[in-house]
């Protein structure tokens, strides 16, 4: 889509067309790539969010792992095993 408006504002430029059809077609071009930053921006957001999470839980995991090997160690380092 921006594609085709780039090139329709060019052909228009060009083609001598009428200023209130550049200029539609400029809003149109500047309408568009405002939207898809907008959604590549909540995409940015969502990853970075569903990455938070997985960091998250894994350090948890990683944590419930570590504590029950050192106590574990410190079981047999006391002569309770």
């Amino acid at each position: 889509m921006l594609i085709l408006l780039a090139i329709g504002l060019i052909v228009s430029g060009l083609g001598g067309g009428s200023g209130a059809l550049r200029l539609g077609m400029g809003a149109l071009l500047l309408l568009t790539v405002c939207i898809k930053f907008a959604q590549a921006r909540a995409e940015t957001r969502r990853i970075e969010a569903a990455l938070l999470t997985a960091v998250t839980d894994a350090a948890a995991q990683l944590k419930v792992q570590s504590d029950r090997a050192h106590y574990e160690r410190y079981l047999r380092s006391s002569g309770a095993f």
